[in-house]
């Protein structure tokens, strides 16, 4: 809301509401994206600076490695499973949270569905919508898992410590 209060109403920069043209793509998108990418900052900051304070990076460092080599060969991959734990989830959470600002925005969508199927009492298309969340939720906890183990592959899933 305070988008439109700001952009659409105040400064009278972008429409309010639509989906037609590209310039009516800008506040709905804006307001999917905005808080998933802060908080998905938030925490690839905090992965890479702890990853950072590691003693293996001190051994890299007085090995002679450039600070470039060190960030992308091995602390960006040393930080990802933090990474990849919040992405994929926080992906669909996103997806879901379309029912808000396409209710607000008046976006075609998925969402608008949701909304009217509310206030229609159209309880088989709420039970179906909420059952392809759930699955999309699943699969993305189970794409997650497998993303552990090609990233790290001292994680396996199923086997014994010897």
């Amino acid at each position: 809301m305070l988008l439109i209060l700001v952009f659409a109403v105040g400064l009278n920069w972008l429409p309010a509401s639509g989906w037609g043209k590209p310039e009516r793509w800008i506040l709905p998108i804006a307001a999917y994206a905005a808080i998933p990418l802060a908080t998905y900052a938030r925490y690839t900051r905090s992965a890479m600076l702890d990853t950072l304070n590691r003693p293996f990076v001190t051994a890299l460092r007085a090995k002679g490695l450039s600070e470039r080599r060190i960030i992308f060969q091995h602390v960006l991959r040393n930080s990802a499973i933090p990474m990849v734990t919040v992405f994929l989830p926080m992906f669909i959470g996103t997806a879901t949270g379309s029912i808000f600002v396409e209710a607000m925005f008046r976006v075609p969508g998925l969402g608008s569905y949701f909304v009217s199927s509310i206030e229609n009492r159209d309880y088989p298309l709420e039970m179906a919508l909420i059952l392809m969340v759930t699955v999309a939720f699943c699969i993305a906890y189970l794409l997650s898992d497998i993303a552990y183990a090609w990233l790290n592959p001292r994680i396996r899933f199923g086997e014994q410590p010897r």
